[in-house]
């Protein structure tokens, strides 16, 4: 009996202690190692008292106050984790809205060509262009950045490409007939210049439209803007298109894209060079 009373002794004084809170400075430290997991690209510190330093890639730096958050935490309000929820609330930014996001197609070029240092995200879509997004809402200004996109890349693309085929559907694309001066079925799509590429990353919808042509698709993008179709057997076409493309190009500007055919393959847009 003594034993099992001695057994029961120690076993309270066991939970007893495994359930004592940490002091101020276990706490910080705590705090800071779960925030610097999440956060591998910011520097964290801890500064006098219950202070957190955070250094982010962007070399802006926020100091974080976690008075509140060990006050909870000791008064047994709020667990350890939901308290570490609360501060990294102090200094994260907040995710973006993806149904806003728009993808835009550019460049390589456009990309390297970028003054002083690009911090806006950019995947590649091929060879020859990459995607980059803008936010569709009042106030954010220019493409979104690395740390912008970076908590929600697991759902940008696809919710991006739903938004993009919202876009196309409800703003009443223009896709017509091309003068093809007899060498076959040849369509135009022109829209805003911002968007017009982007429908690449939405070739359902081109099917959907219901285009004639012959063969796998073959687009021309000369400009941002306009966008020309046909079908690898179309071989007049293609000819046709090369040149027209060509002469689109040089006159668009600022607006230019590219000179080069691309096919629809397997789900990939590749060059389209045998024509």
């Amino acid at each position: 009996m003594k034993r099992i009373l001695l057994f029961a002794s120690l076993f309270l004084s066991y939970s007893a202690t495994a359930a004592e809170l940490l002091d101020e400075q276990q706490f910080a430290t705590s705090v800071l190692e779960e925030l610097q997991q999440r956060y591998p690209d910011h520097t964290l510190t801890t500064g006098e008292g219950l202070v957190i330093t955070v250094e982010k890639a962007d070399e802006n730096s926020v100091e974080v106050s976690l008075v509140d958050a060990f006050a909870q935490y000791s008064n047994e309000e709020a667990a350890l984790a939901e308290v570490i929820d609360q501060v990294e609330t102090q200094f994260a930014e907040p995710k973006l809205d993806v149904t806003s996001l728009v993808p835009l197609i550019r460049t390589n070029d456009f990309v390297t060509a970028q003054d002083g240092e690009f911090t806006a995200h950019h995947q590649p879509l091929n060879d020859d262009f990459q995607i980059l997004f803008e936010l569709n809402v009042e106030g954010h200004e220019g493409f979104v950045t690395q740390e912008e996109f970076e908590p929600v890349k697991d759902e940008a693309l696809a919710a991006a490409k739903a938004n993009m085929m919202t876009v196309f559907k409800d703003s009443g694309v223009s896709v017509k007939r091309f003068n093809s001066m007899g060498q076959g079925t040849v369509y135009e799509l022109v829209a805003d210049e911002k968007i017009a590429a982007s429908i690449l990353l939405i070739p359902e919808y081109l099917q959907e439209l219901g285009l004639t042509i012959r063969g796998d698709m073959v687009v021309f993008i000369p400009s941002t803007d306009r966008i020309l179709i046909t079908g690898t057997r179309n071989v007049g076409a293609l000819n046709m298109l090369d040149q027209v493309t060509d002469q689109k190009y040089r006159a668009a500007g600022d607006k230019a894209l590219s000179l080069h055919a691309y096919v629809y393959r397997g789900g990939y847009w590749g060059r389209f060079t045998s024509f």
